[in-house]
């Protein structure tokens, strides 16, 4: 279970970066592992066809999230029948039920917004708390600030 939250982590980082990598064939050299075992374990598919050079955006991003919350946890994520967000999917919706993605406010998911540092920050440490089953328990860093700690918004 270490090994494939690790590389959930990892994929993530990656992915929301800007560099966007999906088959390992096609990925940078220093990514082709990661990508390999993601998919190895299902998280990723090379199904779609990827850019590599834009911010992946939150629609992207959560069946990815979905995928690997059920891979990790092997519980299958709850879909309901009707969707919460205006805009979103049913992986948004079930990601909204879990606590591991929200939306932008007003009912709305935004899913074609690109993911932002804040954003898989908050999606990356709820997403360990809730695969584990623990409390979400804030690292180090937060309480000893980078310089920059002061613009991260209140949500985050």
């Amino acid at each position: 279970m270490i090994k494939k939250l690790a590389v959930l982590v990892s994929v993530v980082v990656m992915f929301c970066s800007s560099c966007r990598v999906f088959a390992a064939t096609n990925c940078s050299d220093w990514a082709k592992e990661i990508v390999q075992t993601a998919e190895q374990c299902g998280i990723l598919s090379n199904e779609t066809d990827w850019d590599y050079k834009t911010a992946m955006s939150r629609g992207e991003l959560a069946p990815i999230l979905l995928r690997s919350y059920e891979n990790v946890t092997k519980k299958e994520a709850p879909i309901g029948e009707t969707l919460y967000f205006s805009d979103g999917s049913c992986e948004a919706d079930a990601l909204y039920q879990l606590g591991i993605m929200n939306g932008v406010g007003d009912g709305k998911f935004s899913p074609q917004s690109p993911v932002t540092r804040e954003q898989i920050s908050k999606i990356i440490l709820t997403m360990k708390a809730v695969c584990e089953d623990e409390e979400l328990v804030l690292p180090q860093a937060y309480y000893n600030p980078l310089t920059d700690f002061m613009s991260v918004s209140d949500w985050a």
